[in-house]
């Protein structure tokens, strides 16, 4: 399984290089992934935006012959993310060691639930 990043080189389909093949150490020859662990949305590199749902990454994974699986951080907020301005600062919590991504106070469901 590979875990993809959209590039601006690949926007027909979603960003994703479904032709990916990797070789790997001690293997006679390059092995497709059946399974592309990939974001809900296209990365704004590919589509300008960050609220565009990867449909063209689905369903050329698809035509490929394998299966799509979206990646899914539970637990965060995440500052680019199109539904972020939507949490109050009162549920934000700590930074977690990734850029713009921040820990959610859990604990504060009649916040965080619609």
């Amino acid at each position: 399984m590979y875990q993809l990043q959209g590039l601006p080189t690949d926007r027909a389909t979603g960003g994703i290089q479904v032709g990916e093949c990797q070789t790997p150490p001690g293997a006679p020859g390059c092995v497709k992934p059946r399974v592309y662990d990939i974001d809900l949305y296209v990365g704004s590199s590919v589509s300008g935006r960050n609220d565009v749902p990867n449909r063209r990454a689905v369903a050329a994974i698809h035509a490929a012959g394998a299966f799509a699986v979206c990646y899914v951080d539970a637990g965060t907020w995440e500052s680019w993310r199109p539904d972020a301005r939507r949490f109050p600062a009162s549920v934000l919590g700590r930074p977690n060691g990734w850029p713009g991504e921040r820990w959610l106070d859990i604990r504060r469901l009649n916040v965080l639930l619609p």
